[in-house]
């Protein structure tokens, strides 16, 4: 039914997306994240947000991130013979026995009024082919470029809100692939967009201004 995996199982194979630290905040966040996953008839799935070591921060939905930076939201899709669910501080490198299959979705949280940028690379691409990053709003490529790197204004503009996430997807494609602004992701031609990045932010306090009192 499922296969034993407790590495990333994007469906272009060995294609991993990393993804770079952002800025710490002082605040605390309300990011929050969920995914759904279909999994073989008679199966349960489980979902936990984790730092990027895979030790659970959060195992109830909706899952919160407890401060900007870079997560994985896991999907645990399993059997009843499957045991060592993580609770929260413990790794999901502990499910063992059964038959289970572990996916993740990178997340970032990011504080909606911060300049910052996002940036995304992978590894383990097909090369003879293009590797672009595809910005989107809904299911309409937002910005799209090759190096995996996006301004705040174009998250902005693609819809990254206090109340709504935006998807970055890393597409291998031929020439006759090209992801394009304005439009879906490709289906003509060769390419590959199963993977993407989940960006997910909130709005942020400037601290209040004090008074030195002698």
């Amino acid at each position: 039914m499922f296969q034993h995996k407790l590495s990333n199982l994007f469906k272009c194979g060995a294609l991993l997306l990393s993804i770079l630290c952002l800025s710490q905040q002082s605040v605390l966040s309300q990011c929050t994240f969920s995914a759904s996953v279909q999994g073989s008839a008679g199966a349960t799935t489980k979902y936990y947000l984790t730092n990027t070591s895979g030790v659970v921060v959060d195992d109830t939905a909706p899952l919160t991130a407890p401060s900007v930076g870079d997560y994985r939201l896991y999907a645990v899709t399993h059997d009843a013979g499957t045991t060592g669910f993580p609770a929260v501080g413990q790794n999901v490198s502990g499910i063992n026995g059964g038959c289970f299959t572990i996916d993740f979705i990178p997340a970032i949280c990011r504080c909606s009024s911060t300049t910052t940028s996002v940036s995304v690379s992978t590894s383990g691409y097909e090369t003879n082919y293009t590797q672009s990053y595809a910005l989107m709003s809904g299911s309409t490529i937002s910005a799209v470029n090759t190096t995996g790197t996006f301004t705040a204004t174009q998250l902005s503009t693609a819809g990254l809100s206090a109340s709504a996430s935006v998807k970055i997807y890393a597409i291998n494609h031929d020439a006759t692939a090209a992801p394009t602004v304005g439009q879906a992701l490709p289906t003509l031609g060769c390419s590959d967009a199963d993977s993407y990045a989940l960006i997910s932010a909130y709005s942020c306090c400037a601290a209040n201004a004090g008074t030195w009192i002698n």
